[in-house]
């Protein structure tokens, strides 16, 4: 979801600085479609996607996804804003590894039932934060609230989307923009 918004404002921000998505269209990364894949991946190993859970394996498949990631990030990493994603990529991967899934610590979000619902439901990705977290505070530690959606977010996770949103705004400026 955070994704998706992250791309939307880029958008939004690229277009309302005079931006077009025909030079967005003409912008090549390298590695595009693993990357695609990779995210689908990621998405489907941490149990975002409707009718699955994250497990163990999950949280593993979680992890090489994110590093292979930063991989195919790498050779990108002259394009505004992709070293941002990346570093919000390895923020994610750091807490996870850490703790061996996502600490939620979200002052009253646990409590709810609709976030603990979800913490039960994800096998292992997400963990309630305790005493012996690790870096507590680089798990999903913000609540944003969206009409009636509530997303937990991690530091990781809004400076990947602040990546996002740099690297499309960016792509929509054509590169002559760029050199005034």
């Amino acid at each position: 979801m955070i994704g998706v918004a992250a791309v939307v404002l880029g958008l939004v921000l690229g277009w309302s600085c005079g931006g077009s998505f025909q030079v967005l269209k003409s912008v090549r990364l390298r590695f595009e479609i693993p990357l695609v894949l990779l995210f689908v991946v990621q998405a489907i190993a941490r149990g975002r996607i409707a009718g699955t859970g994250a497990t163990v394996f999950g949280v593993a498949l979680w992890v090489a996804a994110c590093i292979a990631l930063c991989f195919c990030l790498a050779p990108n990493r002259r394009e505004p804003g992709i070293w941002i994603a990346a570093v919000g990529l390895v923020l994610n991967v750091l807490v996870v590894l850490l703790n061996g899934g996502m600490p939620v610590a979200v002052p009253g979000a646990v409590d709810s039932g609709s976030t603990a619902a979800l913490i039960r439901e994800s096998l292992g990705f997400y963990q309630i934060a305790g005493r012996s977290t690790i870096g507590a505070e680089l798990g999903d530690s913000m609540l944003l609230r969206l009409s009636t959606a509530k997303l937990l977010l991690s530091p990781g996770d809004v400076v990947l989307a602040v990546g996002v949103v740099v690297f499309v705004s960016a792509a929509m400026r054509p590169t002559d923009d760029l050199l005034t």
